[in-house]
This record gives C-alpha cells, structure tokens and sequence, in this order.
C-alpha cells in the first residue's frame, strides 16, 4: 500500500515499519567456488548463480494483544493486584489506539473513493436538448480524531508520587503553626516533599 515509510499519513505511521527482505533479482552472477577433482586435488572454477538483492518494503506491525473495558472493570471488581489492573489499563488504552488506526484505514478509503467518485462525476439525467445533468458531489468523510496515548509509565510515576507525598492534613498543620512563627513542621513538610521529587525522579523507568 506505500512504497515509503515517509509515505504513510503521520498520524498512523507508529503503525508501520520498514521490513528489508532479500529478494532474487531475475538475473544471475558470477561466483567463484573450490572442488575437489577426481585426484583429490583442490581446484577452483566459477559457476552462474541467482542474484538477490535487498527490498525495503512498509509493512503493518504485528497487531498486540488488547483489551476490552469489560475486562478492565472485571479485574476491578474482583479485586485483582493494582500491577494487574495496570497491565489491564494499559491495553485497553492500546486497543483503543487499534481501533483509531482501523477507523482512519477506512476513513482514507472512503476519502479515496469520494474523490474519485467527485472528479467524474456520473450522469444522472438528460433534458429533452440533451443537456446532461450531473450528480451532486460528495462531502468528503471526516477524519476520527485519534485518542490520547496511555504512557502506563508515566502513570506508575505519578502514583507512586502522590502515593509517597506526606498528607495535605499536615500540611495544614504545618502551615499554621508558621502562621504563629514555628516554622519547624512547615522545613519538615517541604524536606519531605522534595525527597520524594528525588526518590521519583520524571525520566526513570520501571525495570
């Protein structure tokens, strides 16, 4: 369907690759090889083989395992492990990201034929004069619009974050005990909050 990987529409290419395969050409070469003569002597000859060359052809990515928000709220409701839900959520996202390619697939098909439908446009009818009458063109279809990817990384991160961060009740505390001039508490709430920053840094990644 595209000859480049530059050919396909931006917005689905993280569904495309580039797979090299080695293809014969048609044509032979020339190509030099040892054997053994009737004497058991070593000679050397050449010999015509098949030519192949590598072909960069664009190809879907394997489609991955998904799943459906009815699997999602049934491992919720069992009380599955919070990684489990995780794992869960982050595929149900996934498919949803499936099902924005495959919708934008037929979109580019029906644009295709709606555009070729427009630029020979079909008789419909003929006047006693033999004027002809053309077909109305069509409005061309409207682009899904493609929903935002789920970064289950980035999920952890901030969960383990807020998970970690000392309560707003003790902010409060805090706070008003500054109000009165005993800052103490308010050093210790920050000193925790940046450790926690520290101890969850944005650009590490789960093993």
């Amino acid at each position: 369907m595209y000859t480049l990987l530059t050919d396909v529409p931006s917005v689905i290419a993280e569904f495309y690759e580039e797979v090299v395969k080695s293809e014969a050409t048609g044509n032979t070469v020339a190509e030099a090889y040892t054997y053994m003569d009737e004497e058991g002597a070593e000679q050397s000859g050449e010999r015509q083989v098949a030519e192949y060359a590598d072909v960069t052809y664009v190809e879907q990515v394997a489609r991955p395992e998904t799943k459906s928000t009815a699997d999602l709220e049934r491992v919720i409701a069992l009380g599955k492990p919070k990684a489990v839900q995780d794992s869960f959520s982050a595929m149900v996202a996934l498919g949803e990201q499936w099902a924005f390619f495959d919708a934008y697939t037929e979109f580019l098909a029906d644009t295709l034929a709606v555009e070729e439908f427009n630029a020979d446009l079909p008789v419909v009818s003929t006047d006693e004069e033999g004027v002809e009458t053309l077909a109305e063109p069509k409005e061309l279809p409207t682009a899904p619009v493609k929903p935002v990817a789920y970064d289950a990384l980035a999920a952890k991160w901030s969960e383990r974050r807020a998970s970690q961060y000392p309560s707003l009740a003790n902010f409060a505390d805090a706070y008003v005990k500054a109000q009165d001039g005993d800052d103490e508490d308010m050093v210790a709430y920050v000193a925790k909050c940046l450790k926690v920053k520290l101890d969850n840094p944005k650009d590490v990644k789960d093993a």
